[in-house]
């Protein structure tokens, strides 16, 4: 999905862009291929991008299924992952630059905090900053910090990231890390790509409720495109969408019908730009 700005909506809405054919398990039953894992079709699709666009500066948000080390060290020198980070993940210190003595050099330096730790820190400095929506309340105040580690696992190379950890000043939520493969990129912004991130289920939940024979009920035309094409044009495609059809509607805290639950049972796809 490519997160763009309508002109004639006030939100990011999600644009299909790419799919991929990502046959299950049992497709590859009695077969001489091993079944590709979520992870590598991600890795895939982020190289395709790249090379379609190799002068762009690319932005993958993911959920927390992609929060791979392999994942992240295999697209990172193509492109920004931005995903959730957990908060006992083992992050350590860059290795000095100069090695002393002899033997292979450090690839780690010393062991970092727990981000758990640093909540609890009372010297850290935090900064408070305004997103237009967080877990379903918009213009929502809250309080930001940020540094950079390498995040090591055994058996694996360890990929330096840009951790961010935000926590809501009342309290009324809990805290939530965040990690990005730039490490020059500015914390603010991580936040705000993650958080267009919502505007996946925004799309999917309204598409449905501006169907081709309600606009031509409203509109009384049959020329689709034609229709579409004004209507995209003069900003009035919201305004005759279908009321939704469900006898219990969901609550929505959204002005396109983002769910209020939707960032829990959030669909897992890395493509969102």
């Amino acid at each position: 999905m490519l997160l763009v700005h309508v002109p004639w909506a006030d939100p990011i809405m999600a644009l299909p862009f790419l799919t991929l054919l990502a046959p299950s398990k049992r497709f590859y039953t009695g077969k001489l291929r091993a079944p590709k894992t979520l992870v590598d079709w991600a890795r895939q699709a982020a190289l395709q991008i790249r090379r379609w666009l190799p002068d762009r500066y690319i932005v993958l948000v993911a959920d927390s299924a992609f929060a791979a080390i392999e994942f992240l060290a295999a697209v990172r020198d193509h492109v920004c992952v931005v995903t959730r980070l957990r908060l006992d993940a083992n992050l350590f210190a860059f290795p000095p630059a100069k090695r002393k003595g002899r033997g292979r050099p450090a690839i780690k330096g010393k062991r970092l905090r727990k981000l758990s730790a640093v909540l609890k820190d009372p010297k850290v400095h935090w900064q408070r900053c305004r997103i237009s929506l967080w877990y379903g309340r918009t213009n929502r105040l809250v309080e930001i910090t940020s540094g950079t580690a390498l995040w090591y696992r055994a058996g694996v190379p360890p990929v330096p990231i840009r951790w961010l950890l935000v926590r809501d000043p009342k309290g009324d939520l809990d805290p939530q890390a965040f990690l990005a493969t730039d490490l020059d990129a500015r914390p603010q912004d991580i936040l705000a790509w993650f958080v267009r991130r919502w505007q996946v289920e925004v799309t999917f939940d309204d598409l449905s409720y501006c169907t081709p024979p309600y606009v031509i009920e409203k509109t009384g035309s049959a020329d689709l495109d034609r229709t579409f094409a004004e209507l995209l044009r003069y900003g009035t495609l919201p305004r005759i969408r279908q009321p939704r059809p469900s006898a219990a509607p969901k609550e929505h805290s959204h002005i396109l019908g983002l769910p209020a639950d939707a960032f829990g049972g959030s669909c897992a796809a890395p493509w969102y730009l």
